[in-house]
């Protein structure tokens, strides 16, 4: 199974589950849905903390061996890497997302967009 993971929104997953059931849907979910979201939920947080992890090891060793200017590098060229490989060794995808892109590769998308918007009208 695959399932979105946005480290910028890693907030969300708690809320984009509850909130993505269609109004329609019953209200009281069955007991096994819960734990799947939940057990989903926990999986997206373990992911959000291990590339958080691995970015912020590989930034900082760039920047002790050269400076500033080198810890710029790794979060351009090394950040969509290390996504990768999480991606794929936890079978989900994982990226970075803001609402003030630095790369434009990463661009939120419609529904990003919307969840980035609603965390700006929550600080606000």
């Amino acid at each position: 199974m695959r399932y979105a993971l946005l480290v910028a929104l890693s907030a969300a997953l708690t809320t984009s589950f509850a909130s993505a059931q269609s109004p329609g849907a019953a209200e009281e979910p069955e007991d096994n849905a819960e734990i799947v979201v939940d057990g989903e939920v926990m999986a997206s947080r373990a992911a959000v903390q291990k590339f958080s992890k691995t970015l912020k090891e590989a930034l900082q060793q760039a920047i002790k061996a050269g400076g500033p200017a080198n810890g710029i590098t790794v979060c351009h060229d090394q950040a969509d890497q290390i996504a990768a490989r999480l991606s794929e060794e936890l079978e989900m995808l994982v990226g970075r997302t803001s609402l003030k892109v630095r790369n434009p590769n990463h661009t939120p998308d419609a529904w990003e967009t919307a969840v980035l918007k609603q965390f700006e009208a929550r600080k606000a």
